[in-house]
């Protein structure tokens, strides 16, 4: 079989298979990194739950749907107010 034969045989195959759309890692932290992603993750919650309740408060006030870019500027106060 030739280069240009096996080259076909080969986009044929790959055009069949579906597109990869995700990857999955594994990590193994150290108990330290462990804290720091728990942190991380902690405050990742509650930027996410000031913000939904920004936008239900928003909504049931003023009938308002806030969007993204409208929620966005108001993300440093909910971090200043939360505790450190």
């Amino acid at each position: 079989m030739s280069k240009k034969q096996s080259a076909k045989k080969l986009n044929k195959e790959t055009e069949k298979q579906p597109p990869r759309k995700t990857y999955q890692f594994r990590i193994y932290p150290t108990s330290k990194q462990i804290n720091v992603l728990e942190t991380w993750l902690g405050l990742c919650c509650d930027t996410y739950n000031a913000a939904l309740d920004e936008r239900k408060s928003a909504y049931r006030m003023a009938g308002l749907s806030l969007s993204y870019a409208l929620n966005v500027p108001n993300c440093p106060n909910a971090k200043r107010c939360a505790p450190s």
